[in-house]
């Protein structure tokens, strides 16, 4: 039974050791077919040639609004967070005693204004002097002074939002007595935020101060990182910081309408390098030398990952290629391309990435 068990052993071995020989065999052989090639694996050309930054959020345009008379709280009209348009009321104060002044006012001015008329009629018939005609308009002007201050305290017992905003911050509610100039409420721009970064000197050295308005860039968050949020360029602080020797810059997007993009958030800001020779498209990227001509066509030798098999992939070329030659359609990230030797492909051929050790 020994001898048996014994056999039984040698034999399954044996079979193990077949097949593995037969195995490397089989992937030698398959090497030995194919052709070794430099392959080339494409790359987002854009962000490449993009420099990015750690960035802090802040809104473009806040403001602290209060109201410009004293007065107690009748109607809080808006909650936090909530999103009002320019010239929608926020809060309304008791205007009872305002408007009774108001009223006064008008009064007094209609009575100087009939005054002056009459006067006015009068002279022209030399049934006054022109020093009493002098004097009533005096009046006139100023009741219409009392007027206008009481008209603007009546219209300052309610709070407008002076543009479309964010309600950051709410100080009042019903029935609080309210002083002139007290912060009521803080409001942040709807949707408009500014991205701050600090740049080196060796970045902003190579800058172009002409185009800086054009420069293309855009803003991710790490919550969201796929989302690039187109940024532009909006000032640079020249004075560098003593401690870190940097610049202040700041860029501009707006947030979208799926995120709650707040201030004091971390986004990194990416814009162009000044010293990329890259197409300002973003375009992508690859050495002339896997560039093939087929019919005044052409074209690059795109490799199938699973079978390393080659076939012609039709690519359309910026006309400003120099160094090297810009795709603009034919090719995505991802895709696997031959950069050398291609003349001596053919359609169907496999190849294997080259090494020094071939």
């Amino acid at each position: 039974m020994i001898f048996n068990y014994l056999k039984l052993t040698v034999f399954i071995l044996s079979v193990y050791f077949l097949n593995g020989c037969s195995d490397n065999n089989q992937n030698e052989s398959t090497l030995a077919a194919s052709k070794p090639a430099k392959l080339l694996t494409i790359k987002e050309s854009n962000l490449e040639q993009f420099l990015r930054y750690p960035a802090t959020v802040k809104p473009q345009k806040s403001s602290d609004l209060s109201f410009e008379v004293s007065g107690i709280v009748k109607e809080v009209l808006v909650t936090e967070s909530q999103r009002v348009n320019a010239g929608d009321v926020i809060a309304i104060l008791d205007s009872r005693d305002i408007k009774e002044s108001y009223n006064a006012a008008l009064s007094q001015f209609n009575i100087a204004d009939k005054e002056y008329q009459r006067m006015l009629k009068l002279m022209g018939t030399n049934a006054i002097a022109k020093n009493e005609l002098d004097k009533r308009r005096s009046d006139k002007e100023v009741a219409e002074t009392k007027l206008k201050t009481a008209k603007k305290a009546l219209e300052d017992t309610t709070l407008k939002a002076p543009f479309s905003c964010l309600i950051a911050e709410l100080n009042l509610k019903e029935k609080q007595v309210v002083q002139a100039g007290s912060t009521a409420v803080s409001i942040i721009s709807d949707g408009l935020m500014e991205a701050t970064i600090n740049l080196p000197a060796s970045v902003i050295a190579t800058a172009k101060p002409q185009s800086a308005s054009n420069t293309a860039a855009f803003v991710t968050f790490v919550f969201d990182p796929s989302n690039k949020l187109p940024a532009v360029f909006q000032e640079a602080n020249l004075n560098a910081d003593a401690t870190s020797q940097t610049y202040q810059v700041k860029f501009a997007f707006k947030s979208p309408e799926n995120l709650n993009i707040l201030p004091g958030m971390n986004a990194t800001v990416w814009f162009k390098d000044p010293t990329s020779t890259l197409n300002d498209k973003g375009l992508v990227q690859v050495p002339l030398s896997a560039i093939g001509i087929d019919n005044e066509k052409t074209y690059v030798w795109k490799v199938t990952p699973d079978t390393g098999t080659v076939s012609k992939q039709f690519v359309t070329l910026e006309k400003s290629a120099t160094k090297n030659a810009i795709i603009k359609e034919g090719l995505v990230s991802g895709d696997v391309i031959v950069t050398a030797g291609i003349a001596s492909l053919y359609e169907g051929i496999q190849v294997h990435a080259w090494s020094e050790k071939q």
